[in-house]
């Protein structure tokens, strides 16, 4: 049995064809889907957004606590773009 593994490490073990302890995990979802289930799972009720290059509304803390195993960082560039986007 392999030790309890971090996402990365599982990732890279699945990836490359080694022992891991679950299959990696990606969560998607709507925001009002998120919002629901960090309810139903007693999480606070908003939390600053993450710059997870997926949605702009993921929330790190439902991610970790449902077990996702994937992160993906914007470009400082897009982040600008972004931000800009919601302000206008």
């Amino acid at each position: 049995m392999v030790e309890k593994l971090s996402g990365k490490q599982r990732f890279l073990n699945t990836f490359n064809r080694k022992g891991y302890d679950r299959i990696p995990v990606k969560h998607y979802a709507e925001p009002a889907v998120n919002e629901e289930l960090a309810a139903y799972l007693g999480l606070p009720e908003k939390q600053e957004q993450s710059n997870v290059a997926n949605s702009s509304n993921v929330r790190l803390d439902l991610l970790e606590k449902i077990g996702d195993d994937f992160r993906y960082v914007l470009p400082v560039v897009l982040m600008l773009l972004l931000n800009i986007s919601k302000t206008t």
